[in-house]
């Protein structure tokens, strides 16, 4: 039986979460890791990446705190 996706919180959720993962991506971080460093689960990082949770304002604000300057250069911190 083929599983049913999980129903996402509209396209702009989507296209956040997209750029969301891009950025950890970008910095070389799992979802774990990340998820560590904001002190929540693995699980709900994941829901923020691809949607289905909303996200917080004070999970944007902790994420606003990595230091991304050199996102050319690749270094961010956070």
């Amino acid at each position: 039986m083929a599983k049913i996706p999980a129903k996402t919180h509209g396209e702009d959720y989507e296209r956040f979460g997209r750029n969301l993962a891009a950025m950890r991506n970008k910095i070389g971080l799992s979802q774990y890791e990340i998820a560590e460093k904001l002190g929540m689960l693995q699980s709900t990082y994941a829901g923020y990446e691809t949607g289905t949770r909303k996200i917080p304002l004070s999970v944007i604000v902790q994420l606003s705190k990595f230091s991304c300057s050199g996102f050319i250069s690749g270094i961010c911190t956070l």
